[in-house]
This record gives structure tokens, C-alpha cells and sequence, in this order.
């Protein structure tokens, strides 16, 4: 067949030719077909958001809510916590000397009064250091006594000085009384009455001598007897420590109570200053409890807690923080 045969059928009301198609309006319905499909999309996303929980909430049930209206009251923040109980006063017992431990006397657990012994030390140089020292004070001692006494002699001797010129005076005063007499009866010259006269005169400023005297060495004593005194006071109490230093190779309880952490073998050397074991007082106690150091600045010394002890409850009261943190807790 040839082409002239493929011939279009045209609408027979209008003129036969082609027509151009108005794309105006194609565009206008596809623009507002759009805009309500975004319309429509927006408007589900606000809906989903509108009803999704928000962040960090958490959907209950509506039969486990309690809504009640809005009162002021107090805020109270309960941390609960698991604490230990320990003694309120525990005293150690520290070895003040070094040595060897000769004989132990106490057992650990044992329940003990203030000054039981526990423990005998061995420490042979400081006996000897002891002896030694002990006979050089008293040694100090003994001349302190011995100026002590030499004071004490000085002042009887010139108080005995005294009385013997004061004696002497009475009697020459007697005598030139006697001879005096006699010179007013004529019995006697001036001439004669002289030496009385003369022996009294000197044996009254003799006496006055020595007066002034016995009351200026009397000072001087007195500061010297003073100073003797608080010397012999020291070496006293230098004694007493001597002493004290030896019999502190006995360790003894320092309170009354339970004797813990006392584990001392014989034959244990120990130091000076070693912790043996301690004394705890058993009539009060305290808890201890190590709490997260997200709470570190919520925690002070007065605020009140409970804890529960065979079912009853029993009031509390924080007595100290300790603000070190390890392994990210504190200790109250």
C-alpha cells in the first residue's frame, strides 16, 4: 500500500487542521496536587510528633497514674543505703618503745579494763640506758640536797653568830649597869667605868653588823634555795620519765573494753611507735556508709537518717563527711 493511503480522520465540526493544547492548566492542577500531597505529609509528621513522647519520657499506664492537685510541702530526697557498724571510740594500742615481745598476757577478743597488761617487751639496751640514767639524776639529786643543806648550815651558823654577840651585849651592857652604879656611888672613876663603856659600844654594832648581814644573805638563800628547789623539782620529774620509759615495755589496755586486732606473738620484734592492736568501746556505735560522690555536696554533718535494727526503727544523726572520694564514692 502506498503512503497516500495513511491519512488521518479529522473531527468533521471543525476545520481540518491541528489545535494547540493549553498546558497552563496541566501545570496549575499538577502544582496544587503537590502542594496538598506536602500538605498531607506535613500534616502526619506534626501528628506523629505531636503524639510521640518526647525525650526521656517514658509512657505509663494510665491505671498505674496518680494525679493529685499541687500542694507546698517539703522536699524530702530518701537515699537509701547499706552501712556497717563499727565501734563509736576505738583506742590503739602503740608500742611506745621498741623491743622483743617476751610474754603475751591478753588474747585477742578479750574484754579488758583501762590499764590491763597484754604484752611484757624485752629491750636490754634500754634497761641499761634506764640504770644509767637513773643513777646519774640521782647523783644530781643528791647535790642538790648537799647545797640545800650547805644553805641551811650557812643560816645557822650566822643566826648562832648572832645570838652569841647578842649574848655577849646583854652582858656587857650588865656589866657597864654594874660599874655605872658604882661611879655614881663613887666607888669608881671614869677611867674605870671606860672599858665597860667601850665593850658595849662595840658589841652593840657587831650586832648590828651581823643583823644586816644575816637578812642580806637571807635573800641571797632564799633565791638560791629557789632555784635548788626547781632543780630538784626537774630532775624529779626527769626521773619519773626515766622511769616511765622502762615501764612502758608493759603495754597496757588504754580504756576499758574489747581487745581487737591483737595478734602479738612471742619473740615479735616490734618499733617504737607500732600499732599492736586496739580497744574498742562497746557502749555506743556508729555506722559507716559509703555513698556515690553524685551526693557529695547533699551530705553534711547534723542531717538526721534512720535505719531499722530488729524491726524497730532507730533515729540517726550524721556526725561526720570524709570528702576524700575512692573508686567514686565517700565515706559518712
Amino acid at each position: 500500500m502506498s503512503s497516500s493511503s495513511r491519512v488521518s480522520r479529522l473531527d468533521s465540526s471543525g476545520p481540518a487542521m491541528d489545535r494547540p493544547v493549553d498546558r497552563t492548566g496541566v501545570r496549575r492542577r499538577r502544582w496544587a496536587l503537590a502542594g496538598a500531597a506536602a500538605l498531607g505529609v506535613l500534616c502526619v509528621v506534626g501528628l506523629i510528633l505531636w503524639l510521640a513522647p518526647a525525650s526521656g519520657a517514658v509512657t505509663v499506664k494510665a491505671d498505674e497514674t496518680e494525679i493529685t492537685p499541687v500542694r507546698d510541702m517539703q522536699f524530702a530526697d530518701y537515699l537509701p543505703l547499706r552501712a556497717t557498724a563499727a565501734p563509736l571510740t576505738s583506742t590503739f594500742v602503740t608500742a611506745v618503745d621498741g623491743g622483743q615481745v617476751a610474754k603475751v598476757l591478753a588474747q585477742d577478743g578479750a574484754e579488758v579494763a583501762a590499764g590491763t597488761p597484754l604484752a611484757v617487751l624485752a629491750n636490754p639496751q634500754l634497761t641499761l640506758e634506764v640504770t644509767a640514767r637513773e643513777a646519774e639524776i640521782s647523783g644530781r639529786l643528791g647535790d642538790s640536797r648537799a647545797q640545800e643543806l650547805g644553805l641551811q648550815q650557812a643560816r645557822a651558823a650566822r643566826e648562832a653568830e648572832v645570838a652569841d654577840v647578842n649574848f655577849k651585849l646583854l652582858t656587857a651592857r650588865r656589866e657597864l649597869a654594874k660599874h655605872q652604879r658604882l661611879r655614881e656611888l663613887n666607888l669608881e672613876t671614869d677611867a674605870a667605868v671606860a672599858p665597860f663603856q667601850d665593850e658595849e659600844t662595840f658589841e652593840s654594832e657587831r650586832l648590828k653588823t651581823l643583823q644586816r648581814q644575816l637578812a642580806e644573805e637571807g635573800a641571797i638563800r632564799q633565791a638560791q634555795a629557789a632555784q635548788i628547789r626547781q632543780t630538784t623539782a626537774r630532775l624529779n620529774s626527769n626521773f619519773e620519765v626515766v622511769q616511765a620509759s622502762l615501764g612502758a615495755l608493759m603495754l597496757r589496755a588504754p580504756i576499758a573494753g574489747r581487745l581487737t586486732n591483737f595478734s602479738l606473738q612471742p619473740g615479735q620484734p616490734l618499733k617504737a611507735g607500732d600499732t599492736v592492736g586496739q580497744v574498742d568501746d562497746e557502749h555506743a556505735y556508729k555506722l559507716l556508709a559509703d555513698i556515690d560522690e553524685f551526693y557529695l555536696g547533699r551530705i553534711a554533718p547534723g542531717q538526721r537518717a534512720s535505719a531499722e535494727l530488729d524491726g524497730r526503727p532507730v533515729a540517726l544523726v550524721v556526725m561526720r563527711v570524709l570528702p576524700q572520694v575512692t573508686a567514686g564514692q565517700f565515706r559518712a
